[in-house]
């Protein structure tokens, strides 16, 4: 069964290696010495001479002790300022309008950032209002001013640019999050309303495309090759009450189900003494046991793991890290984990789990192969293989899971069902 998924999983990755994402390709470095976090955020730096540019005032980024807001006078045609992010004096993280700052500019960080890039590249590009609409119903963004839609025949522009005058007036503002969209909604002084709906896909909200988005994760899980330590992640026993029987001496969370298969459940176990309940940690009990590893990892797993990461245009990297320091790295940074484990004829247990992150729409797959050497080392630290695929959009995902449940007639299923 787990060649079957592999094969799936490998094929349909390699249908979407081909299709091209992103904006054209800039030099990502300019004399060696300043970086860039895109092409995007490139092109913008370099269209409007950034780097020969005076600054007018240079900001402090509250949380980020090494990074700036340096502000530039705007080109004769844009309103107000130009704004560049830029960490350790030499990265640039972000070029667009100046549009948020303080605390703003901290509660709405992703949303906000797009919508000041979004439109200084409406401006870059000297958009004629019927292509800067354009632009805008091809990302399907939304936006209405006073209850009207933009490019309604309702008598409210169809240049996308009339919502910096909006924004660049007195307002107060609010970010909300449901169904993969993000709704930004500002009322102004004027008592003017502008509402905005922004698909939460994170190539367009971070400017980033999917080739770049992978490059980018991989640094960050490559500085956490060393064997550090994790704290546990699931601290608090719920009252028995809410939890829900699975059999004789053990209790789940009323977990969710991704898909069929992959899931949420934690797992406790009566304490030895008295009748208080804690995480299951038996290996006796070995489903239940590798499920919590995964959801719940104790602070002292030392679980190697060679991960080979399946890129964009079919190319990989490998690296070997701790199981823990994955998965922390998981948990703190807004994702939430799901599991489900498979064996086949040669008992072999391999577990897949997903990775969903909880506002923007997508998914990290990481298939981990003979899971069930954890069980049966006792005397060294385990080593794992496993295949980590990234990026995957929600409403994608679901399709690499469609091959095996259908097959479940043509293999060995292990379930955690009661």
């Amino acid at each position: 069964m787990t060649n079957y998924l592999t094969l799936f999983v490998l094929l349909l990755w390699i249908a979407w290696s081909f299709i091209a994402i992103g904006p054209e390709q800039v030099k990502r470095e300019n004399s060696g010495r300043i970086t860039f976090e895109s092409d995007q955020v490139a092109y913008l730096y370099g269209h409007y001479d950034l780097g020969k540019a005076t600054p007018l005032d240079t900001m402090h980024v509250p949380g980020a002790s090494t990074s700036s807001i340096i502000l530039y006078a705007a080109p004769q045609g844009i309103p107000g300022l130009l704004a560049a992010k830029v960490k350790d004096g030499k990265h640039v993280q972000h070029v667009g309008l100046h549009l948020f700052s303080g605390e703003e500019s901290a509660a709405f960080e992703v949303v906000g950032q797009f919508i000041e890039r979004f439109l200084l590249q409406v401006y870059a590009r000297a958009l004629s209002p019927k292509m800067s609409l354009s632009l805008l119903q091809s990302q399907q963004i939304a936006i209405q001013i006073n209850g009207y839609t933009l490019g309604d025949s309702d008598g409210v522009s169809n240049d996308v640019r009339v919502l910096t005058e909006y924004l660049m007036k007195e307002r107060s503002c609010t970010l909300d999050w449901r169904a993969y969209t993000y709704f930004f909604t500002c009322e102004t002084d004027d008592y003017d309303l502008i509402e905005l709906q922004i698909p939460a896909h994170a190539e367009l909200v971070l400017g980033l495309d999917k080739k770049e988005l992978q490059e980018a994760l991989d640094k960050k899980l490559e500085q956490r090759v060393g064997p550090g330590q994790l704290s546990a992640l699931c601290t608090t026993v719920p009252a028995s009450s809410s939890l829900d029987p699975h059999r004789k001496g053990i209790l789940r969370t009323q977990g969710r189900i991704l898909y069929p298969g992959i899931r949420s459940e934690i797992y406790f176990q009566k304490e030895s003494r008295g009748h208080s309940f804690e995480l299951l940690r038996d290996q006796s009990d070995w489903l239940e046991y590798l499920n919590n590893m995964i959801l719940c990892p104790p602070s002292d797993l030392s679980v190697q793991v060679r991960i080979e990461h399946k890129m964009y245009g079919l190319e990989s990297t490998s690296w070997e890290m701790t199981l823990g320091g994955l998965l922390r790295y998981f948990d703190a940074n807004s994702f939430q984990p799901f599991v489900g484990f498979e064996q086949n004829e040669d008992r072999r247990i391999t577990g897949t789990a997903v990775f969903k992150h909880k506002s923007l729409n997508y998914n990290h797959l990481l298939v981990i192969h003979n899971l069930d050497h954890v069980l049966s080392t006792r005397d060294e630290i385990p080593v794992l293989d496993a295949d980590l695929y990234t990026f995957i959009r929600s409403d994608n995902i679901g399709s690499l899971f469609g091959d095996y449940v259908d097959r479940e007639g043509e293999k060995i299923s292990v379930s955690i069902d009661p």
